[in-house]
């Protein structure tokens, strides 16, 4: 009778012992099916942010300058409006933006450094969401008079440009490319037609 009682703790034990493990490989399988199937809704639903419009702080300077007295020469600041027009979580881990003014095209090669930009803490978006960001990031050169004058008559062309980084929740990492030209007939910024300067990935 002992040895029968024995024998029952032991087998006991071992269908315990096996019992545990069947529990630890099915929690590990459930998790990695959960991990699999996070993984594909991000990847099939991803974030994508993109810059929706540019405004100018003191739009006058280059609209009428004539009109304002004692015109500033600070450099030309305003605000970036983001979106993300995807359909999960994104987040905005870096930003570089800068103002061109030039009588000329476009530079053939991209005149932003890519290794620099990163922003002191991530602005998550989530899908639809809007977020604002100030530009420029980095102080801008100074806009003469004569320059706001030649922009307001469309002698010189005004741009503003720049890339932002973004990750999703499995720390893929993606940059949009902007650059949009100051249209002065419509009195407003529009995006260039330059996959160089103008791309979302």
């Amino acid at each position: 009778s002992n040895k029968i009682t024995r024998d029952s703790v032991l087998e006991a034990q071992r269908f315990n012992a096996a019992n545990e493990v069947l529990m630890e490989e099915s929690n590990a399988s459930a998790t990695r099916a959960t991990d699999l199937t996070l993984k594909t809704f991000v990847l099939a639903n991803r974030p994508k942010v993109v810059v929706r419009n540019v405004s100018i702080d003191d739009g006058e300077r280059i609209t009428r300058p004539g009109n304002t007295p004692n015109p500033s020469t600070d450099p030309i600041s305003g605000k970036l409006r983001l979106v993300n027009v995807g359909g999960t979580l994104g987040y905005v881990t870096g930003l570089r933006c800068a103002v061109l003014i030039t009588d000329d095209f476009l530079p053939l090669e991209y005149p932003l450094s890519p290794f620099s930009g990163t922003l002191p803490s991530e602005i998550s978006l989530g899908p639809g969401v809007f977020g604002t960001l100030p530009f420029p990031t980095e102080k801008g050169e100074p806009v003469d008079y004569i320059q706001q004058t030649y922009i307001a008559q469309r002698a010189m062309s005004l741009y503003v440009l720049g890339w932002v980084t973004y990750r999703d929740e499995l720390r893929n990492v993606r940059t949009t490319y902007f650059c949009r030209w100051w249209n002065g007939a419509k009195q407003q910024f529009e995006p260039v037609s330059n996959p160089d300067y103008e791309s979302a990935d």
